[in-house]
């Protein structure tokens, strides 16, 4: 089972603050690769390039190569806690 809640706080210089906290049935070792390792990260979200350790830039793409999106790895604590842009 899968559960998901998330929150959307205004930001004071516009925009907005979005966190997800999601719980899964597996290990925090595997699930920390899961969404470190590019390979296993584009078996589910989308495939991936870039460096996905604190600090790294990275690139999603869709499936025809356009870019959907781009990050920063700004906080990490293996295998507990992940935090990009």
């Amino acid at each position: 089972m899968r559960t998901t809640d998330g929150t959307a706080e205004p930001l004071s210089e516009g925009g907005y603050l979005i966190r997800f906290a999601q719980t899964y049935p597996t290990s925090p070792e595997d699930l920390w690769h899961a969404v470190t390792d590019r390979e296993r990260l584009s078996r589910w979200m989308a495939p991936y390039e870039g460096d996905l350790r604190l600090g790294g830039h990275w690139t999603a793409r869709y499936d025809d190569g356009s870019v959907f999106t781009v990050g920063q790895v700004t906080a990490c604590d293996p295998p507990r806690s992940f935090t990009t842009t």
